[in-house]
């Protein structure tokens, strides 16, 4: 029996055996890639209490051992999938994708309640996710997140970029995304609703080249009116 198969079978073996099979086994290596003090597990088949049952054949007692190993080791399990983290950001991102969706289709209902809630209390969040959704549909690049969002919110103060109103802002593009321009977030200024809406597809220069326009014309239109109000008399 090979290394790796006693290893398998370590938690059938007796631990202390003496018998000429007996061999030294660094079982922390084979988990975590790590470097744990080795201890001796034998390899003899006769040892073994059942050598047809190998534990580590079974992936749910696999799972079992690796779950009562991280009890036992939290800190050097933690730092182990720190560094797994860091070398498989594909791989994680492709779990978490699976497991998200995994946990949509067993209980949808109760997911999407979660979901709503989760917006409801932070629409930063959903306001990024939605205009990462239109840029992909728009084959635009770039990207920016919820973080990036409410920093910018702060740097011009809580208010529109436009016309310098309060209230509820939604993100808009210096140059729209249907003109070439990107989502990153150096694209972005926040804006109120109806600035939004009457930017459409203009880019932020030509917007802000209109609202002085407007400015100009009511600002003449006001010394208009008020030449034409009758003197006091």
């Amino acid at each position: 029996m090979s290394i790796e198969a006693a290893f398998r079978a370590a938690s059938l073996s007796c631990h202390d055996c003496t018998c000429p099979h007996s061999a030294q086994i660094d079982r922390g290596s084979l988990i975590t890639g790590d470097t744990l003090p080795r201890r001796s597990y034998c390899t003899g088949v006769a040892c073994l209490v059942d050598p047809s049952d190998v534990a580590y054949k079974d992936p749910e007692r696999q799972r079992a051992y690796g779950r009562e190993w991280m009890k036992r080791n939290p800190e050097r399990a933690r730092e182990a999938m720190r560094r797994w983290r860091a070398r498989n950001p594909e791989l994680r991102r492709e779990r978490n994708r699976r497991y998200k969706r995994a946990a949509q289709l067993r209980n949808p209902d109760k997911i999407n309640a979660q979901k709503a809630a989760y917006h409801a209390a932070h629409p930063e969040y959903k306001r990024a996710n939605d205009q990462a959704y239109r840029a992909r549909r728009m084959a635009a690049v770039g990207s920016f997140t919820a973080a990036e969002w409410l920093a910018l919110l702060a740097r011009w103060g809580n208010v529109c970029a436009y016309r310098g109103e309060p209230g509820p802002l939604e993100p808009d593009h210096r140059v729209p995304l249907a003109r070439g321009g990107t989502n990153y977030i150096d694209n972005i200024l926040p804006a109120c609703r109806n600035c939004n809406a009457s930017k459409h597809m203009m880019t932020e220069e030509e917007f802000r080249a209109r609202l002085a326009e407007e400015d100009d014309a009511n600002t003449t239109r006001d010394g208009r009116m008020s030449d034409e109000e009758p003197s006091a008399g």
